[in-house]
């Protein structure tokens, strides 16, 4: 069995009461890697949904702000991949990596805390990804390094994580007339299921693992937020955790969790673990927590089914603790901007992102400081972002959101898109130590730092007036006019 540990936060939410919104869900979660090599990304794999559902993603690891795509191979089926990548140094290595962890000292539950420094490099690391519409499906990788070509990254081993899933029931009003219903609370419900084997066999059972629960209902009106969904740090007692104000609850003391065979499916729901929660006031926000722990007592060797229902009648059957998972529930969303947005190209379709999240539809959304690189635009009433770059460059832009209460969010953004931009002629050159700096309209953001680099090959472009650069990134060079026998690599600042 892959021991992977894994700390998944999920901060869930319905339509919200007073409006048509739907907000979905948020996950941000602690995975180690136990892979006993140095890994170079994660990618998250989300099935049966569109990009601009995707309202959120964690960003402060290792890898920054992921690279979103779509596959509409299947347009029955569209997926949505999250990728959160190294980047290349200018010598073609990688900037970042995840080292494995020691396996004489395992980390444990407490450790993730440290994944959300960057600064730290322990053995694992700190994701995140939010949907407005639930996935069918979400698989999880680490990226390692191709064996067969040496800087390029391929899907290492699957992460076997349940991702659980929320369900809202709306209050039922007191009747009004005869034989209407009678009134009822608005419900929660959640649902949790053992991911499927990356290779389907329709005669064995999955892994096995025993599983724990533990829930709090935090009192009406309290707000956690997504931050407090992590598992207890033993150095900061004053830190807020996943069970809140309240006392938590052991809901199930012990469990196995296993994924039944396509031809046994028995009972239904005998594989996941589902639970309802009423929401007496319809504002209360119910969390809960999975511990998972590895099973090692004796199972079917015919099809892999678990021997034992309790760990009293199988002694020493419950091993490594392999992780937690936290889960939160709130029947309303405010208004939020998502935080990052990712890079872009010149000529390629930028995936369409929702930058609003939460709050009562209709919006109103204005771009109120900067610009858009050419080619994108905002829709003002759904903050979908989309088009395609046509110019390359850094822009930065402020947006401002109201929605149907009055309630506004703003925020600020840094786009990069890369590909072919010009500098105007207005340009001032100044060089120091083989350093050249350019700058543009004496602007910050069209400054351009060039290293001298006098052995490497074209193509090399040198004009007179403006200066059109052929830019992919860090990695395109130029030969400036004004600084003759010297070759520079362009590097945006």
């Amino acid at each position: 069995m892959k021991k992977t540990l894994l700390i998944l936060s999920t901060l869930a939410w319905p339509a919200v009461v007073h409006g048509a919104t739907a907000y979905g869900s948020l996950n941000n979660f602690d995975v180690v890697n136990d892979s006993s090599q140095k890994c170079y990304g994660f990618e998250i794999d989300l099935e049966d949904l569109h990009s601009a559902a995707l309202t959120y993603t964690y960003d402060w690891n290792h890898y920054g702000t992921p690279k979103i795509s779509e596959n509409n191979l299947d347009p029955a089926h569209p997926k949505v991949i999250v990728r959160y990548e190294a980047k290349k140094n200018p010598d073609g290595s990688f900037a970042s990596f995840t080292n494995p962890q020691d396996p004489l000292h395992p980390l444990g539950p407490t450790a993730g805390h440290a994944f959300t420094n960057p600064g730290v490099n322990q053995g694992g690391e700190h994701f995140g990804v939010g949907f407005t519409v639930t996935p069918t499906r979400v698989l999880y990788h680490w990226l390692i390094e191709d064996p067969a070509s040496p800087g390029s990254l391929i899907l290492g081993a699957a992460v076997n994580v349940a991702t659980p899933q929320f369900a809202y029931v709306p209050p039922v009003p007191p009747p009004v007339n005869p034989g209407d219903p009678p009134a009822a609370p608005a419900q929660v419900k959640a649902v949790i299921a053992p991911p499927p084997p990356e290779i389907p066999d329709s005669s064995q059972f999955g892994v096995p693992v025993w599983v724990k629960m533990f829930k709090t209902v935090q009192p009406s009106g309290k707000k956690v937020r997504l931050d407090d969904l992590v598992s207890e740090d033993e150095l900061d007692p004053q830190h807020p955790h996943w069970d809140g104000a309240e006392k938590p609850e052991t809901e199930i003391e012990w469990t196995v969790f296993q994924k039944r065979p396509a031809n046994n499916p028995g009972d239904p729901g005998v594989d996941e673990i589902a639970a309802a929660d009423n929401l007496p006031n319809g504002n209360e926000t119910v969390t809960r927590r999975y511990e998972f722990y590895v099973y090692k007592g004796p199972t079917s060797p015919e099809d892999g089914e678990a021997q034992c229902s309790l760990p009293k009648d199988c002694p020493d059957s419950v091993g490594q603790y392999i992780g937690a998972q936290m889960a939160g529930f709130a029947a309303a969303a405010p208004l939020g901007l998502i935080e990052n947005l990712q890079e872009g190209e010149v000529s390629v379709p930028y995936v369409d992102r929702a930058l609003v999240a939460g709050g009562n539809t209709p919006y109103q959304i204005a771009i109120t400081e900067g610009a858009l690189p050419p080619g994108l635009v905002l829709d003002p009433t759904t903050g979908v972002l989309s088009g395609t770059p046509s110019e390359g460059g850094d822009f930065h832009l402020a947006v401002r959101a109201v929605d149907a209460d009055n309630t506004e969010a703003t925020h600020s953004y840094a786009v990069h898109i890369n590909g072919p931009f010009t500098l105007p002629a207005e340009l001032s050159v100044a060089a120091s130590h083989g350093i050249v700096t350019i700058t543009a309209r004496g602007t910050p953001a069209s400054r351009w730092q060039l290293e001298t680099a006098t052995d490497l090959e074209g193509p090399w472009t040198a004009v007179d007036g403006p200066v059109q650069l052929s830019a992919q990134g860090l990695n395109d060079w130029v030969q400036n006019a004004d600084l003759p026998a010297a070759y520079y690599r362009a590097a945006s600042r």
